[in-house]
């Protein structure tokens, strides 16, 4: 049995260039892991309304890593770039993370696991706004 949980909180940000915060309209697109592993987006922060192109976006979280001693837990953009703090290194338990990155070129976005040493995720939960969210079924790999 794969138990997927996922909880998204709307929240605010503020930008340099705003007085006011942003809601981030965020969707959660497909996900799949092994049994027992678990990613939760808990929150989305960002400089603009919705995930977009020259976005700065801040997506913070929890996981549970049950299947490998340890691993990758990174967030990227399928057929798109992100740049800046976007991924750590996890022991096999719980624990919570934070990442802010930057969307350089559309994509699909997700927080995903790795195997310690490099290779193809293990397992994953696509989110976003919009055209953006991938839709299509969650398979580990490339």
């Amino acid at each position: 049995m794969v138990t997927v949980t996922v909880l998204v909180t709307l929240s605010t940000a503020c930008s340099s260039s705003q007085t006011e915060p942003v809601d981030v309209l965020l969707q959660i697109g497909n996900a799949g892991f092994a049994a027992g592993d678990v990613i939760t987006i808990r929150s989305v922060r960002g400089d603009r309304p919705a995930i977009e192109v020259g976005g700065t976006y801040q997506v913070e979280g929890s996981w549970t890593l049950a299947t490998q001693p340890a691993a990758l837990l990174q967030l990227w953009s399928t057929n798109g770039e992100v740049r800046g703090s976007n991924g750590t290194r996890i022991q096999q338990g719980t624990g919570t993370f934070s990442f802010t990155v930057n969307v350089v070129r559309e994509g699909n976005l997700h927080v995903s696991l790795y195997p310690a040493k490099g290779g193809n995720s293990f397992g994953g939960v696509y989110f976003g706004t919009g055209a953006n969210v991938y839709r299509g079924s969650y398979v580990p790999g490339p």
